[in-house]
């Protein structure tokens, strides 16, 4: 008898350790309750929210320590009630607090439940950590709303495949930093902006906007290297489209002239591997890319370098200005394919192939004009007077 006693005591007692959590946390929640309720036999005329608000919260974790379904849903059910309580009491970091430990279970526990309203658990799992960060802010805790505004950011784009939304939340984290002037951190997110953005092909104007905005961050913090490397970057993007006029025009642009940029070693990387582009010199635009420098990119950025190459039938009217007619068909690095005959005809070509001057009335772009200079050269001419407006005049043949 005592053997069959003490066998059943210990399968009992050790299938009762699951259960001993939850148990556990129904007394807490009891007692949450109980702190909730008003008497006036025991003179209790408002609830007691301070343990009422603890009693939640410890009834969360002893759930949270139980995997089953219907733990998972008290542990989600009291820590709302948590966010409710610092609500009243107008604690907004206490609440943030509760809805990012929610966001956690319900990222941890994402196949236990499903979506409200047929949404998706990643749409729920995002809801409430917007919801945490917009109570941070108001908590004033910049930080700790970035980080989870960030890990939101990548549920958007992993979880459910929203990269707009993704890029959206991104920003937000930006113009908070910029809201504070905390440019140092602001210059991390641009990274992640733009890591986003050139791994899903957000070129133009998505792209092209986060590295003018990074390079901006950048002159604020004196970044000088930084900003060399945020034009190499602009420049690789521009020559993946096929533009060569923002291409040129990012190398001289007037945060790169402030920041000296001319006299660089980047500079002369960029300004070849326009030339390079420009001729159609597959391998100089290789033997250009091969240098180290390159590396130091944006691992996306270093990924397009190696996908790029030169544009094809150069040294005809399409391949002095892309904004002329474009094609259906991308070029070997991503770029469009220009219509060669059909921007012949729209401008006046000399025998050196430069344009003269015409009808210039239909470029959409400042510089529109180029001679038949590399890029160096011309931007060095240039350069001598970096606030001062290259006219078209100045760069016909």
């Amino acid at each position: 008898m005592s053997g069959s006693w003490s066998s059943s005591y210990r399968s009992g007692s050790g299938g009762g350790r699951g259960r001993s959590k939850l148990a556990e946390g129904l007394e807490h929640q009891q007692r949450a309750e109980k702190a909730m309720k008003t008497s006036f036999i025991s003179l209790k005329f408002s609830p007691d929210y301070d343990i009422a608000a603890l009693e939640y919260k410890a009834a969360a974790e002893c759930f949270e320590a139980d995997p089953s379904e219907e733990a998972t849903e008290k542990a989600l059910h009291c820590w709302n009630k948590v966010v409710e309580i610092r609500d009243k009491q107008q604690d907004c970091f206490g609440a943030a607090r509760a809805l990012e430990q929610m966001a956690t279970l319900l990222t941890n526990r994402r196949e236990n439940f499903k979506g409200e309203k047929g949404d998706s658990p990643q749409s729920r799992i995002c809801l409430v950590q917007r919801e945490a960060a917009g109570r941070y802010r108001l908590a004033g805790k910049s930080d700790p709303a970035v980080r989870i505004l960030q890990r939101a950011a990548v549920m958007k784009e992993e979880g459910e495949g929203d990269i707009r939304g993704a890029v959206e939340i991104l920003e937000e984290c930006i113009s908070i930093y910029e809201e504070e002037e905390k440019w140092p951190y602001a210059s991390e997110v641009y990274r992640d902006l733009i890591g986003l953005l050139a791994r899903h092909g957000l070129y133009t104007p998505e792209l092209l906007k986060a590295l003018d905005g990074h390079m901006r961050i950048l002159a604020k913090t004196g970044q000088q290297n930084g900003i060399f490397k945020a034009v190499m970057s602009k420049v690789v993007v521009c020559l993946t489209i096929g533009d060569l006029v923002a291409a040129e025009n990012s190398l001289s642009s007037d945060v790169a002239f402030s920041n000296n940029f001319l006299g660089s070693r980047e500079f002369q990387l960029a300004a070849d591997a326009v030339d390079a582009y420009k001729s159609g010199d597959q391998d100089a635009l290789g033997s250009v890319l091969k240098d180290q420098m390159w590396q130091f990119l944006p691992v996306e950025i270093v990924r397009l370098t190696r996908a790029l190459k030169p544009q094809q039938a150069f040294g005809s009217a399409g391949a002095c200005d892309p904004t002329l007619s474009r094609s259906g068909k991308e070029s070997g690095g991503g770029g469009d394919a220009f219509d060669v005959d059909q921007a012949a005809s729209a401008e006046s070509w000399n025998e050196k192939g430069c344009i003269t001057p015409g009808n210039t009335s239909k470029s959409s772009s400042p510089g529109h004009g180029y001679t038949c200079h590399s890029t160096k050269d011309s931007l060095r001419r240039d350069g001598d007077r970096p606030d001062a407006n290259v006219s078209i005049d100045e760069l016909l043949c």
